[in-house]
């Protein structure tokens, strides 16, 4: 059986996103998928949970950083 996750989605690499994420790998100096992932976070819900602190200074960006 496959790896069930629930309420997983999938967003689809669509121009517009390969833009922005164009647009932020250029602005921010981040590689295309650091990038594509902060894009993606951005268009579905703004907050991210992580510890790259190159993301903070990213417009509309939420970070959430782990304790631990």
């Amino acid at each position: 059986q496959l790896m069930v996750i629930t309420n997983l989605k999938v967003m689809l690499l669509t121009p517009n996103i390969i833009s922005i994420t164009l647009e932020i790998r250029e602005e921010c100096l981040l590689s295309f998928f650091d990038s594509h992932q902060v894009t993606t976070v951005l268009i579905d819900a703004g907050v991210l949970i992580g510890t790259y602190e190159s993301f903070l200074e990213i417009e509309g960006l939420t970070m959430i950083f782990p304790s631990g």
